[in-house]
């Protein structure tokens, strides 16, 4: 038989520790990847490496196998394995897609929103550090592109009241990126004042530049179309002149009410210097990326990414007090689970290495709950809910004679 005495509530931070830890995130609109100008992928592997992202959102992705490309050819190279991918949902030519860092990430679910002329995709993470602490922290991500032109703007402002409602209704605003090429030319625009003006949960630019940013030096820095003024390979010419790409986010990740919070002065239009308006972004000496990078991102894209960093703070570090533990975890042929404080005990969850529920069982008010134990064996995150807060633990289960 071996007892475990299991540490006292998380909410004494005598014997808490804060972890904390920065993530990178990038948006890409990738011009038809693979399809409008193949062979493209070794730009795409230099900017990525270059970036280092843990999220990578994509719009534009013309199939399912340009998906692929990236993942084994941009992303898991030179020894990396740990991206993975969401699954692929055809929308026609221009598709979106996330992957994400598996070391840092749980894809939790995925969805869609209706909107014309194309929906916009939801994926849900989990960060998987803090999940391992028995600490479920969600990070939502919509990745839309809204339909292009001066003249759209009605059909924009329409996509995005139902992106709001979804917002609102379905995540309710809870550590929310709405990241995409959003079209927009200006901030007075129905679309873009429904995202951070209207509804329960208003979004926020990070960097709280809110101009009139279409042609105008002044926000020369935040452009991130066009890299190019000649033509080739499809996309717009013209230089950088537009801020159609973006990561707006919710309230609450500027003020890291959610154990998600922004890194101040980490979001950037990613290889613009802000000395290349109505240029190229490759012409002459940039001053932030190495002339390598420039010519790839002109060759890339019409589009610059755009990137931000977050940190996510969560309980972590439990140590163990067997003499004063007020919880004991018993494992024979189950899992059982007792409190010495009484009737406090609510819940008990048991999840694997990848982060999977593989048992839960809710009570109200208890001093004893088991979980059966049938062929379970390796390292599990066992989770204690109470009357008070939680005590999570990391259990090693060996093979059953």
């Amino acid at each position: 038989m071996i007892r475990i005495a299991l540490t006292a509530l998380v909410l004494s931070v005598s014997v808490a520790a804060v972890a904390q830890d920065t993530c990178q995130f990038m948006m890409y609109n990738l011009l038809q990847f693979p399809n409008e100008k193949p062979n493209r992928i070794g730009y795409l592997k230099e900017i990525v490496k270059d970036v280092e992202p843990d999220v990578f959102m994509v719009c534009e992705l013309s199939n399912n196998a340009g998906s692929v490309t990236i993942l084994t050819q941009a992303l898991n190279t030179d020894g990396v394995s740990h991206f993975q991918r969401a699954s692929f949902w055809d929308d026609g030519t221009l598709n979106n897609m996330l992957y994400y860092n598996t070391k840092k990430y749980k894809l939790s679910f995925q969805d869609t929103i209706a909107c014309e002329p194309r929906f916009a995709t939801v994926y849900q993470l989990l960060y998987r550090p803090a999940l391992l602490e028995g600490d479920s922290i969600r990070s939502n991500f919509i990745v839309v592109h809204l339909k292009a032109g001066s003249s759209d703007a009605d059909e924009r402002t329409q996509a995005a009241k139902k992106i709001r409602r979804y917002i609102d209704q379905e995540l309710k605003g809870e550590n929310v990126f709405l990241a995409g090429d959003f079209n927009i030319y200006s901030p007075t625009e129905g679309a873009f004042q429904t995202f951070t003006q209207k509804g329960d949960f208003p979004l926020v630019d990070p960097i709280d530049q809110i101009g009139e940013w279409s042609n105008d030096d002044y926000y020369a820095r935040v452009h991130t179309q066009s890299t190019r003024t000649t033509s080739f390979g499809g996309g717009s010419t013209g230089g950088m002149d537009d801020r159609f790409d973006w990561i707006l986010m919710s309230e609450d990740v500027e003020t890291g009410d959610n154990k998600v919070e922004y890194v101040f002065g980490s979001y950037k239009a990613f290889g613009n210097d802000g000395q290349h308006f109505n240029t190229a972004i490759n012409i002459g000496t940039n001053k932030v990326v190495s002339e390598d990078i420039a010519d790839a991102l002109h060759e890339m894209s019409d589009h610059l990414p755009v990137i931000m960093q977050v940190s996510y703070s969560f309980t972590s570090g439990l140590q163990e007090q067997a003499e004063t533990s007020p919880y004991q975890v018993i494992v024979q042929q189950n899992i059982k689970v007792r409190s010495h404080l009484g009737n406090d005990l609510t819940s008990i969850s048991l999840c694997d290495a990848s982060g999977k529920v593989v048992f839960q069982q809710s009570a109200t008010g208890v001093s004893n709950l088991e979980i059966p134990r049938p062929q379970l064996q390796g390292i599990y995150l066992l989770r204690i809910e109470t009357s008070k807060g939680f005590v999570a633990r990391k259990l090693i289960l060996p093979a059953q004679p």
